[in-house]
């Protein structure tokens, strides 16, 4: 079994984290990350980063929004990391090169999944938001489907992240 040499992923994963302001200034590049990883994911999609599909798409989604205009409630710091983490994704410089078929892609997943729970609070913030202004209503499903919804619908939150306790006692 592979290990993932974490320092050296975090290393490359911080130069990716830096480059990834230049990548946001311009129009242009940031257009392109995106499409490049949008490739990625239905061209992997079906191997190891399956499981972490819904997390990109959503990583995705924000940034996407971010650029267009439409979702500013968030820190830059947000922004450059999860930029860092998609260039580190679609970058064949990383610290398992990912042409090693299966294994090349952990040090990618150990990355998304990194700043995806460094990033809860404002992942969360931005569910919500997506579910309050999302025109019509409608959410598009995974699998494609668009559906009416209803913000009950927790299967759009991570449920780690709702306290259930209660108020009450």
């Amino acid at each position: 079994m592979a290990r993932i040499n974490k320092v050296r992923a975090y290393k490359l994963f911080n130069e990716m984290k830096k480059k990834s302001e230049d990548v946001i200034k311009n129009p242009e590049l940031f257009k392109k990350m995106l499409a490049d990883a949008r490739e990625i994911l239905e061209g992997k999609g079906s191997g190891p980063l399956k499981d972490i599909a819904d997390q990109i798409k959503l990583l995705l989604a924000m940034l996407n929004d971010y650029r267009i205009g439409s979702y500013r409630r968030v820190p830059l710091r947000t922004i450059l990391s999860i930029a860092g983490a998609v260039l580190y994704l679609i970058s064949p410089i990383d610290a398992i090169p990912d042409f090693i078929p299966v294994v090349g892609m952990l040090d990618d997943i150990f990355i998304i999944n990194f700043v995806w729970k460094q990033l809860a609070k404002d992942l969360l913030d931005y569910k919500l938001w997506r579910l309050e202004n999302n025109e019509g209503k409608r959410i598009i499903t995974p699998e494609g489907e668009v559906r009416e919804y209803v913000t009950t619908d927790f299967k759009l939150i991570d449920p780690s992240l709702i306290d259930n306790t209660n108020e009450d006692g």
